[in-house]
């Protein structure tokens, strides 16, 4: 197969077929030697190819056709040509593993195009999943692990001592009876192994950024259910001894969870109090003035008599969506990953364009000072000052249209601050199977 061939039958073809499958949230500029140059657009919508280098890609990959068939042929071999200088890369490196996970869906290697929504939630179809649960109805799924390909086969997930050895920052830990990590303190790794040899309970945030085959399946399902850049996506593990778990609460985010090792018990109830709430609770606390201005009626104090309960045993996945009351006890030691995504209502896209839109201008991108002054005078020059610049705000603006400014929002969020180790990552990505 050549690169013209590649790039200009075989990828739009692919494209057009399974627009869901290559939404990896990436766009990929590919420059092969004396032959052409492709940019391929994988964050909107519709997927697309388009002739010419984009300056505005996210990954620049060059190398020779040679190279380019052994790429398109071998995935796996990513690393190894790397290294040998066949093949460079420029750019977002925290997006490489979506780029192999590319060549390997455009190559046909149909196990490693399984992920996102239909990894989780097999046998379901993705537009069942969307039509019928997305976003506001549980889904439990339980089936051999073995469907769960690349998630429960991930070394650095093998057991809470094995994580650890990968672990790049802190750990929250929270007594086994305490059932909250909400004010939970963290520790360095030394510690956190002592106490969890202790019967303490492990919360491992941001965990996709010391395991990098988790971000092509995070940014996947992100696309799959459609969620723009501003959502905070992630992956947490939670490392639970026997008899721990969380007290009844809810959470405004939305949550995969995959069981992949031990088991835990799970007790789920609506919540007709509040619908999109914006920050979590938990139940019996003080409730937030934020949570008491979004509230219909008074929260509950216990957890209903005829809760759903749900036994997530080592292959489970359960998908939890925002403001449902939910506790969790572990019936064994064990750990659990979670795909979290925030929920970006209109107003926060719609705060978001316009802080954008205003940013444009000189004037409004001024320091607001004296805003939060305690001075009279000082509060009141900066009122002035404030009153004048809204004076001209409808004209600052312009036209908003729908279109222009979903097109703003879509694809992942980049995390710029991630320090990547090129050679361990497309390690880890390429030398353990892939991505899925």
């Amino acid at each position: 197969m050549n690169a013209t061939e590649f790039f200009e039958r075989i990828v739009p073809q692919q494209l057009e077929r399974q627009r869901q499958l290559f939404r990896l949230g990436v766009t990929l500029a590919v420059d092969i030697t004396d032959v052409g140059q492709w940019t391929v657009f994988l964050r909107g919508l519709v997927p697309t190819v388009e002739p010419g280098l984009d300056p505005r890609a996210d990954l620049t990959a060059r190398m020779t056709d040679l190279t380019f068939r052994e790429l398109v042929a071998s995935p796996e071999k990513g690393m190894e040509l790397y290294y040998k200088g066949a093949l460079t890369i420029a750019g977002e490196l925290t997006l490489a593993p979506q780029a192999v996970s590319f060549f390997r869906f455009a190559g046909g290697d149909s196990a490693a195009a399984k992920s996102g929504i239909e990894l989780l939630m097999a046998p379901m179809p993705a537009s069942q999943f969307l039509s019928e649960h997305w976003p506001n109805r549980p889904l439990f799924q339980h089936g051999p692990v073995e469907r769960l390909t690349g998630l429960c086969d991930i070394p650095e997930l093998d057991s809470v001592e094995s994580l650890l050895q990968a672990w790049r920052g802190v750990v929250t830990v929270f007594p086994a009876k305490s059932g909250d990590e909400g004010d939970a303190p963290s520790v360095p790794p030394d510690q956190a192994w002592e106490l969890w040899k202790r019967g303490y309970a492990l919360v491992f945030n941001a965990v996709h950024l010391s395991v990098p085959r988790l971000v092509p399946v995070l940014r996947r399902l992100q696309a799959d259910l459609g969620l723009p850049s501003l959502t905070n996506a992630r992956c947490i593990v939670y490392a639970t001894p026997l008899d721990a778990g969380a007290a009844p609460h809810f959470d405004q985010n939305a949550n995969f969870v995959v069981q992949l090792r031990g088991e835990k018990i799970w007790k789920l109830a609506p919540n007709p109090a509040i619908t999109n709430p914006t920050t979590r609770f938990v139940m019996g606390g003080e409730v937030p003035p934020e949570l008491q201005m979004q509230a219909r009626d008074r929260f509950i104090t216990a957890m209903p008599a005829d809760a759903d309960t749900y036994h997530l045993r080592r292959g489970s996945v359960l998908f939890l969506p925002n403001a449902w009351w939910h506790s969790t006890v572990a019936g064994a030691s064990g750990l659990a990953l979670n795909f979290t995504f925030s929920q970006p209502s209109w107003a926060d896209l719609m705060g978001e364009a316009v802080r954008r839109r205003l940013s444009l201008h000189p004037k409004w991108r001024e320091l607001a000072r004296g805003a939060g002054s305690g001075d009279p005078v000082v509060a009141s020059q900066a009122n002035e000052r404030l009153a004048a610049l809204l004076d001209t705000f409808v004209g600052d603006m312009g036209t908003l249209a729908a279109p222009s400014m979903t097109a703003g929002f879509g694809g992942a969020a980049r995390e710029a601050s991630l320090s990547i180790d090129l050679k361990r990552d497309w390690v880890a990505t390429l030398t353990r199977g892939g991505t899925h």
